[in-house]
C-alpha cells in the first residue's frame, strides 16, 4: 500500500558558542599574567537518531501487551489511523482458538482443561488457586473466635513473607495489636504455626524444621529433634563427628536423623503463590509441527488490532474545499500514520526472522531433546540477517516463542559456546549434564568438581575448574561438602 521508507540518521549542522583560553605570558610588577579569554562560534556536524527510527526502535522492545496498549493510545491520538473490521485479522487467531479449545493440564496429564469460547484466544490459562494468606485466614477464622486474638493472627498472616516466614517481631506485632500481652502474641503464633501448612508462621529455618518434625511419626523422630534442637549449628555444617561426641548417638543414627530433616520443607510457601507473584505471557511467536512434522512458525498478532490508513481522511486531501492549514494537518498526520504502521510491520518482519534464524539452528532442540541447544549468539544472528547486534537484543528483550516442547524466552535460545574435541557444544547443555550427574550422584558420595571435571575430559571436552563452579553456581547447587548426607 505505501512505498518502503528508508530510515536514515539526521546530519544537523549545529552551530555551537565556545570560549577559547589563550595563553600569554606577561610578567607585571613581578606577578606572571598567563591566561587571555576569547568567545568564537563554530560550525559541526552531529549524528543523530531520525524521530522515525527512534519510533521504530521503541516499538521493536515492545511486548505482544505493550504493542496492543502502544497501537490504542495511537489509535487516539492520530485521526488518519483506524482499526480493520475483524474478518481482515490473521488466521492465527482461528489456529489459537483450535489449538486450545481442548488441552491437557501441564501439571495432570490426565486430566484435561476446557477453554471457554469467549476467553481471549492468545492468552496462557493459569488455573487459579487459594493464596496462601487466604488458605490461613480461613483456619484462622475457624480456631479462634476471641477478636483481639483474631487481630493478632491477621496481623501475624498479614507479616508473613514469600517463603512463609514471619520477619516482624513479637512486640511489633503486640504494639500494631494495641497489646502490651506478649504472652498472648506468643500463644497466637503458636496457634498459627499449627496451621497447615505445617512449618508456616516460624522465625527462623531452626524453628520451622522444628515444628514440621514434632508432627510426624517417622522412625528416628526423637534423635532428629534432639539434633535440631540442641546441635542445630553442627548439623547445618554437617560435623556429625561433633554431634556423636555430644550425644549418646552413633554416626548411623545421626546419618539417619540427617535423611529424616532432608526430607523437611524449608519453604513452608513454596506451594503457594500470591496473585502479585503471577506473570501472565503472551507469546510472540508460535512455532508448530504440521501432519509430517514440518516446523510452521507464526509471529502472534492477534491481540493487537490490525490498522489502516482512514479513507475518509484520504478524500479530504484530494477535496479542493480543504483549507491549506487543514491540508497541512492531514499531511503531518499522514506521514505519522503511515510511519507508525511501518515500525509495526517491521517489528513482525525482525521476529519472523529471528525466530527463522533459531528454529533453523536448534534442530536438535524442536526433535524433542531439550536439554541440548548449540552455540549461538547475538553476533552470529546478527550477520546473518544484516543487523547491528544491539537490534536484536532489542527484538528478543521480554520476547516468548510457544514450541511443542512448551514456552520460553527468546533468549533461552542463545548460549555461550564451549570448545569439544568435536564439535562446539553450548554453555546451557553442559549446565543440563552438570545437573543430570549430581541428581543422579551417590548422595554419600556426592561428586566434587573435579570428579566432574574428569567426567567432561573423558566425552574429549576441556574445562576450568572454575568454570564448572560457575555452573554449579548458576544452577543454584551446593558444593558437595554440602551436598553429602
Amino acid at each position: 500500500m505505501f512505498k518502503i521508507i528508508n530510515i536514515v540518521c539526521n546530519i544537523l549542522q549545529v552551530h555551537t558558542l565556545q570560549i577559547y583560553t589563550d595563553f600569554v605570558l606577561s610578567f607585571n610588577d613581578g606577578i606572571l599574567f598567563a591566561m587571555k579569554m576569547r568567545i568564537s562560534t563554530t560550525q559541526t556536524q552531529k549524528q543523530i537518531l531520525a524521530p522515525v527510527l527512534q519510533q521504530s526502535i521503541s516499538i521493536l522492545m515492545l511486548s505482544l501487551a505493550e504493542l496492543h496498549t502502544t497501537i490504542e493510545q495511537e489509535l487516539q491520538n492520530n485521526p488518519m489511523l483506524e482499526a480493520e473490521p475483524e474478518k481482515d485479522i490473521p488466521n492465527i487467531v482461528n489456529i489459537v482458538n483450535s489449538h486450545n479449545s481442548f488441552r491437557q493440564s501441564s501439571d495432570s496429564p490426565n486430566s484435561a482443561q476446557f477453554v471457554n469460547e469467549d476467553q481471549e484466544p492468545n492468552e496462557i490459562p493459569i488455573v487459579q488457586s487459594k493464596s496462601l494468606e487466604d488458605h490461613l485466614m480461613s483456619q484462622l477464622r475457624i480456631e479462634i473466635q476471641d477478636p483481639l486474638k483474631r487481630k493478632i493472627g491477621e496481623l501475624i498472616i498479614g507479616n508473613l513473607d514469600v517463603d512463609g516466614y514471619l520477619t516482624t517481631p513479637i512486640d511489633e506485632i503486640a504494639w500494631l495489636a494495641k497489646t502490651a500481652d506478649l504472652g498472648l502474641v506468643e500463644n497466637t503464633l503458636r496457634i498459627v504455626q499449627s496451621f497447615d501448612p505445617i512449618g508456616i508462621a516460624s522465625r527462623n529455618i531452626q524453628e520451622c524444621l522444628l515444628n514440621q518434625i514434632k508432627v510426624s511419626n517417622s522412625v528416628g523422630r526423637a534423635n532428629a529433634i534432639l539434633i535440631i534442637e540442641k546441635h542445630f549449628e553442627n548439623f547445618f555444617q554437617k560435623k556429625f563427628d561433633k554431634i556423636s561426641k555430644e550425644t549418646d548417638l552413633t554416626i548411623n543414627a545421626i546419618t539417619e536423623a540427617a535423611r529424616l530433616i532432608a526430607t523437611l520443607e524449608p519453604k513452608p510457601a513454596r506451594d503457594f503463590q500470591s496473585a502479585e507473584q503471577i506473570v501472565y505471557v503472551q507469546p510472540d511467536v508460535y512455532v508448530t509441527k504440521d501432519i509430517d512434522g514440518n516446523l510452521d512458525i507464526e509471529v502472534n498478532r492477534s491481540d493487537a488490532p490490525s490498522i489502516r490508513i482512514n479513507p475518509l481522511y484520504m478524500k479530504l486531501l484530494k477535496d479542493p474545499a480543504t483549507t491549506a492549514e487543514e491540508l497541512k494537518f492531514i499531511q503531518e498526520k499522514l506521514t505519522n500514520a503511515v510511519n507508525f504502521i511501518k515500525s509495526i510491520q517491521q517489528r513482525g518482519e525482525t521476529l519472523l526472522k529471528i525466530a527463522r534464524y533459531i528454529v533453523d539452528h536448534q534442530k536438535e532442540f524442536f526433535d524433542g531433546n531439550t536439554a541440548s541447544l548449540a552455540p549461538m549468539s547475538l553476533k552470529d544472528i546478527a550477520e546473518a540477517l544484516s543487523r547491528n547486534e544491539s537490534t536484536i537484543s532489542r527484538a528478543i528483550h521480554n520476547k516468548y516463542m510457544q514450541t511443542p516442547q512448551g514456552l520460553y524466552p527468546l533468549r533461552f535460545f542463545f548460549s555461550q559456546a564451549v570448545n569439544d574435541a568435536n564439535k562446539e557444544v553450548s554453555a546451557h547443555t553442559i549446565k543440563e549434564e552438570i545437573k543430570t550427574l549430581i541428581d543422579a550422584e551417590d548422595k554419600k558420595h556426592p561428586l566434587s568438581d573435579q570428579d566432574i571435571i574428569k567426567h567432561f575430559e573423558m566425552k574429549g571436552l576441556k574445562m576450568a575448574r572454575r568454570t564448572v563452579n560457575k555452573y554449579r553456581q548458576a544452577l543454584k547447587i551446593p558444593p558437595s561438602h554440602k551436598r553429602k548426607i
